[in-house]
C-alpha cells in the first residue's frame, strides 16, 4: 500500500520533500486520482466541491476520517 500512498502524494502536489497540498486546495485531476487509488466513483460529481464531498463521504463509510489527502 505504500505505492498507493505514494502516488496519491504526488497527485496531490507532494513530492516527498513539500508538506501535502490542503484538501480543499486540489485540482480536479488530483481529486480524480486519489479517487481511482481508493476505488471511489465520482459519477455525477460536476466540479471540486462535489468530487471532495463523494471522497470524504466514501472515506468515512470506509472508517477514515475523511479529509485527509
Amino acid at each position: 500500500m505504500r505505492t498507493v500512498g505514494l502516488e496519491i502524494g504526488k497527485a496531490a502536489g507532494n513530492d516527498g520533500d513539500n508538506a501535502p497540498k490542503a484538501f480543499e486546495k486540489l485540482t480536479k485531476g488530483e481529486l480524480e486520482a486519489i479517487a481511482e487509488a481508493e476505488g471511489i466513483d465520482l459519477t455525477g460529481a460536476s466540479n471540486n466541491d462535489e468530487r471532495r464531498a463523494l471522497i470524504v463521504e466514501a472515506r468515512k463509510a470506509a472508517g477514515n476520517d475523511g479529509d485527509s489527502a
